[in-house]
């Protein structure tokens, strides 16, 4: 596939697949995929609460490197976070997507369920070519679309642009690609629509992200780490197992190990311009 290919089919599978997501869990009118929920409180409180408080909880590390006073949004889908970003901390932005539809119709639902009055700006933007001046914003932020760019370089370098010197890009809910075995990706919807579900491993995200930011500090999360670890173990060799390995491992020896061989589940960093 020439890159003119993957990117139309991206931008094309993208539009076509969140036109359909947002008829059935913001407007319940319709159902196309049973591997997602049909209404705005089921999605509330299976997605979008968990990613808000995600952003809280990196929040605090984002202030102490900035003070954000404009954000941008990459990817926001019905924008649940520019839209807590605006009320719970008055900061205001621009939320971006490709999909009209996600914007138009689920922005307005979805501010009315959070309580947002005054909603940022919205816009329907590809990130790979971002219609904003140079170091437009001080905040940049993205949750579970790094791995859908079709070109995460192009990408990640025209962040980089709009993005004032000393701002921060925060990137996380992405997946890890285990290093030393293919893993299969899980929501087979999104591709069967042509949506990428594109697969990097750990260096590869810090790679691309360094050949445009000063500092790359990627966010772990310990306790996750190892209980979603054991977890797999338990699957694969039984409790037994997974207790004795638990008595023995390593806080930083399961992250490794879950690296190399089983991935994770969130690619999270704090990338300064």
């Amino acid at each position: 596939m020439t890159g003119m290919e993957r990117k139309n089919q991206s931008i094309s599978g993208e539009i076509e697949y969140r036109k359909k997501l947002v008829r059935q869990q913001i407007l319940g009118t319709d159902h196309h995929f049973d591997d997602h929920k049909s209404c705005l409180d089921e999605v509330y409180e299976s997605w979008m609460k968990p990613q808000i408080e995600k952003l809280d909880e990196l929040m605090s590390k984002v202030q102490e490197v900035c003070k954000p006073s404009y954000f941008l949004e990459l990817g926001s889908e019905n924008s649940h976070l520019g839209l807590h970003l605006k009320k719970q901390y008055g900061i205001d932005g621009v939320c971006t997507d490709l999909s009209f539809d996600t914007l138009h119709i689920g922005v307005p639902k979805v501010a009315e369920k959070l309580g947002v009055k005054k909603i940022p700006s919205f816009l329907v933007a590809d990130t790979h070519s971002l219609p904003f001046p140079d170091e437009s914003f001080d905040f940049i932020f993205c949750f579970g679309s790094l791995h859908h760019f079709y070109d995460l370089r192009t990408a990640v370098k025209e962040i980089r642009r709009v993005c004032m010197p000393g701002g921060v890009f925060l990137t996380s809910y992405d997946p890890i690609k285990p290093v030393l075995r293919a893993n299969t990706p899980e929501n087979c919807s999104e591709i069967s629509y042509g949506v990428l579900e594109n697969s990097y491993t750990l260096w590869e995200y810090t790679r691309a992200l360094k050949s445009s930011f000063l500092d790359v500090n990627v966010v772990y999360s310990e306790s996750a780490d190892r209980l979603e670890l054991l977890n797999k173990i338990r699957r694969l060799k039984g409790s037994r197992f997974a207790d004795t390995f638990h008595n023995l491992m390593p806080g930083q020896f399961a992250r490794a190990l879950r690296l190399l061989w089983f991935g994770m589940d969130d690619f999270t960093s704090i990338n300064i311009a």
